[in-house]
């Protein structure tokens, strides 16, 4: 079925989709991925965010950071079971580069700062007020006002 990659990325999107349209966001996608924006988010409340969607937790300063863009990305589980979270990125970064950054893998040779996890126990602790979708409540969570 071709780039098996593609795949799970289009899955994820029509997944993410279907929660954030039933929690009252609406969801656009630009004609092209640009400066990494996969889709614009408009919340609830009216405010519209740049959405970056990832298949796990991950964080990249030289890529994202700075730009105002909001990682979105889901928990462990099985698709359309699993919790989504959404968070500015520069935030995740913080959180991320203070559990991560002295390990020898933070500073990469290509990606400069950067960090790649599925969502843990732990980490599914801390990022809990940033849930968008939870598998366990299904009802909107979010400490971000979002």
């Amino acid at each position: 079925m071709g780039d098996s990659g593609k795949v799970t990325e289009a899955l994820n999107r029509c997944e993410v989709t279907i929660h954030l349209l039933q929690k009252g966001y609406m969801v656009f996608r630009p004609e092209a991925d640009v400066d990494g924006v996969d889709f614009v988010v408009r919340t609830p409340a009216g405010e519209y965010l740049p959405c970056q969607q990832k298949s796990r937790c991950i964080v990249q300063s030289e890529k994202y950071g700075g730009k105002g863009i909001w990682m979105i990305f889901p928990g462990k589980g099985k698709p359309l079971h699993r919790d989504w979270y959404l968070i500015e990125h520069d935030r995740l970064f913080t959180i991320q580069k203070r559990k991560h950054g002295s390990a020898p893998d933070w500073k990469n040779k290509t990606k400069g700062e950067f960090w790649s996890e599925p969502v843990g126990k732990s980490l599914a602790e801390e990022l809990k007020g940033y849930r968008v979708y939870s598998a366990d409540s299904e009802k909107h969570v979010s400490g971000t006002s979002r």
